[in-house]
């Protein structure tokens, strides 16, 4: 370090981003040298340095001008020298913590360990509500398959760090490792990747994260409060409703809206919208004699300062109050559990709570552009998602070459009981569409509304015609990660009607009952079909890959990745393919009512707390997104895609994996070309795009089989393994790698689990073990 104060200034003048923080290991300095060090812009906040052995040592640099930053000094004293090093800093402003860990290759694993298992805890015991950035050079190569590989991201896992950086970190003629890393927990983060500054053969990692106060934000909100008393209110009131004027009508399109304006009408009588604030200001536990207790501490404080009491006496109160305070939070929180309809999602939400791994869902994506028109912003990005997809193109369009289904489906009307069925049915969910009508009021109505709704069922499958109020879709941007002011980092989510939820799923059942009576739908699509899973999709998919390798074969799969399948779907094209497919007539007409004519608009909330919303935008392309058909009008979309290959086809919805094998390396390779070329030429006629950097190809070797695959002149990556479905799949079908990620979630699991004994109670802490851990162990047995 002493010798490179220089090329580091020089580096931290040429990158295009100097960081406000930086974490150094093996600076090799003594304390008197760092005491000292003086690189232009920063100071030394934290360090650690050896007495008894030379090298090593961390340490971490602040910018001069950020003074909130203070040394948490206690990491220093739980270092040993070579087993584990560490500093660390903390900002009580920003509940930000920073901490830099340096183990030497030569050092005991198990110590390690079992010191870093120390530190976690203090860290996690002390500043539970913090972000926390764990930086390190742990000399553990995360990419490898051993042992500290795994104990090292389980361990981080059970405290409920993220690793950040999955890239070699340190590469050689001969090796690509990864033994530096970046641990997040509570923390957004984004920029994460190595930086080749060589300053060393190790690269540097360099990451962004947003720190913000996990105080509660106060959001004055307008809302209809649907309590049990409110409900029975609407209940009583519909009674006396005789729909009448709903029963005349033929036409379901003015039928729904008399039903709709009936309806409305009650909900905002009854259901009036109130101005609320959405943040707790007060905690449960918090009774009368806890605040009497606590602020008789503080007299107790002053009294010994003044030496009236003693020092026993106070550590002994303080002692009691504090198993009174555990106590309190362990009985507050069993009642909320015992009292909660659905308990284990009760328990989570504590969870949650406790952990802050939800993101803040009051928040709106209207904070992050404070100055400008909310209005603006919400319909540029409307004009986002709308136009995202770019236009279809209708003329490149062939008519597929499968065989016609020569029976064409017929509509049978629906009963009372039925369509009861389908409203108590639905999940129960409090997200609702442009009506307003959540599922609750429906459930606790079905037996009052259910004859106006079987009408109007009836009169669209009639008539052919689908009600345009239900055609309208709410879209809310849910933020993912990166920066908040950029609107691709956040993720369209579209609320639709749940009465329109119950006219679906009616048409759905219909539709999949004639596809799959008549076989309409390929044996190769394991997506959204009945007594068909990705169980059974990766099941085929292993059966031919490990009967290809054991006739000796070359065998390779080529997995096949689509940007937003959903939303290029075009219309007329899949209209086509369903009248090709048995959906004539009435239906074929219901088909183009339902899908042609669809708008929508984004929501978000306002500065003063009412939902904004952008204008209304007519949506021409794609399926819609929540929808209950969007996902069967897809795969029918797809569903003459099988026939261009070769190769042994296995889907899943929008995934699609080619499975090859051949004699020689040629066929293969020649198979699978050939087959994409058909794929890429198919998709074009249909609106689809590849995204060429998601798709792989992985090829399972029992020798050095060298399989090259070109996309427009670029080479297709070759893999070593990757995710298929939920699972691992390697070169050698080891399940190595499968097992670590499986172990790597659950470990995550405990953090949240020990929280639950600690708080709640070793019965909930039970529940949440079978519902996320023995789940989890089940599922990929």
């Amino acid at each position: 370090m002493r010798n490179k104060i220089a090329e580091i200034e020089l580096v931290m003048e040429t990158i295009k981003n100097v960081p406000d923080i930086m974490c150094i290991t093996e600076h090799w300095m003594t304390k008197d040298e760092i005491q000292f060090l003086n690189i232009q812009g920063f100071i030394v906040m934290s360090n650690f340095s050896r007495e008894k052995y030379i090298h090593g040592g961390t340490c971490i640099l602040v910018k001069e001008d950020i003074k909130d930053f203070e040394e948490v000094p206690y990491i220093n004293e739980m270092s040993i020298e070579k087993e584990i090093e560490g500093s660390c800093i903390v900002s009580r402003n920003r509940k930000l913590v920073i901490m830099s860990i340096y183990r030497t290759c030569l050092g005991n694993v198990q110590i390690f360990f079992e010191q870093l298992d120390e530190i976690l805890k203090r860290i996690d015991k002390e500043f539970t509500k913090y972000h926390i950035v764990i930086c390190g050079d742990f000399n553990i190569n995360l990419l490898g398959e051993s042992q500290a590989s795994y104990d090292l991201t389980d361990m981080m896992g059970s405290y409920n760090f993220e690793q950040t950086i999955k890239e070699p970190s340190r590469i050689t003629k001969i090796s690509k490792t990864l033994i530096d890393n970046i641990f997040v927990r509570n923390c957004n983060y984004w920029n994460n990747k190595n930086l080749n500054l060589l300053l060393s053969d190790h690269r540097a990692q360099i990451i962004s994260v947003e720190c913000n106060n996990f105080q509660n934000k106060k959001y004055l909100v307008e809302r209809r409060l649907f309590t049990e008393c409110k409900i029975q209110q609407l209940f009583n009131n519909l009674q006396d409703t005789t729909w009448q004027n709903v029963l005349d009508e033929m036409d379901p399109d003015r039928a729904y809206n008399r039903f709709s304006e009936i309806l409305d009408l009650h909900v905002r009588i009854i259901f009036p919208k109130k101005r609320l604030c959405t943040a707790n200001t007060t905690k449960a536990w918090i009774t009368k004699g806890i605040r009497i207790s606590s602020a008789r501490k503080r007299i107790i404080w002053e009294e010994l300062q003044k030496c009236k009491i003693s020092c026993v006496y106070y550590k002994k109160y303080c002692s009691i109050l504090k198993t009174v305070v555990e106590q309190a939070k362990i009985m507050s929180n069993r009642l909320y559990i015992n009292t909660a309809e659905n308990k284990i999602k009760a328990t989570w939400n504590l969870v949650n709570n406790i952990t802050k791994g939800k993101k803040d869902i009051n928040g709106s994506i209207l904070e992050n552009f404070p100055n400008e028109d909310e209005t603006k912003v919400l319909n540029k990005i409307n004009s986002h998602y709308i136009n995202v997809c770019g236009k279809n193109n209708v003329s490149l369009y062939s008519e597929p070459s499968i065989e016609p289904c020569v029976k064409s489906i017929f509509l049978n009307p629906v009963m009372e009981p039925e369509v009861y069925g389908y409203i108590t049915r639905l999940k129960n969910k409090k997200s609702v569409g442009s009506d307003e009508i959540p599922v609750n009021i429906l459930k606790n109505c079905a037996s009052l509304i259910v004859t106006p709704l079987t009408h109007i069922m009836n009169q669209i499958l009639t008539t052919g015609k689908y009600p345009q109020k239900l055609k309208e879709a709410l879209v809310m941007p849910v933020y993912k990660k990166g920066d908040k002011a950029n609107i691709q980092n956040y993720r369209p989510v579209a609320l639709l009607s749940n009465v329109g939820k119950i006219f679906e799923r009616i048409i759905f059942d219909k539709m999949i009952n004639f596809f799959e009576k008549n076989r309409v739908i390929v044996e190769h699509q394991y997506g959204f079909r009945k007594k068909k899973s990705t169980i059974n999709a990766i099941y085929q998919a292993l059966v031919t890959i490990i009967k290809s390798l054991n006739q000796n074969q070359i065998t390779a799969a080529l997995c096949l990745d689509l940007s937003k399948a959903f939303d290029r779907v075009v219309h007329e094209i899949l209209l086509a393919k369903l009248e090709k497919n048995g959906i004539r007539g009435i239906a074929l007409e219901l088909m183009r009512s339902y899908l042609i004519g669809r708008t929508q608009r984004v929501i978000g909330r306002g500065k003063n707390g009412d939902m904004r919303a952008s204008e209304s935008s007519r949506v021409e392309v794609g399926v819609p997104q929540g929808s209950i058909l969007g996902p069967l009008l897809y795969i029918m979309y797809t569903n003459d895609l099988v026939q261009l290959t070769q190769s042994e086809v296995i889907m899943f919805a929008d995934d699609t994996s080619l499975i090859c094998k051949a004699t020689n390396e040629s066929d293969c390779e020649k198979i699978l070309q050939d087959g994409l070329e058909n794929l890429i030429e198919w998709y074009k006629m249909n609106n689809l795009e590849l995204n060429i950097e998601k798709t792989k190809l992985i090829v399972f070797r029992k020798r050095k089989e060298n399989i090259r695959l070109k996309y427009q002149g670029t080479q297709i990556g070759e893999v070593g393994s990757l995710s298929f479905l939920g699972i691992h799949v390697d070169q050698k079908l080891n399940w190595k790698e499968h097992i670590g990620k499986v172990a790597t979630s659950i470990a995550r699991q405990c953090y949240a689990i020990r929280l639950v004994s600690s708080t709640v109670g070793l019965s909930a802490a039970l529940t949440a073990y079978h519902s996320y851990v023995q789940s989890k162990i089940r599922k990929n047995v």
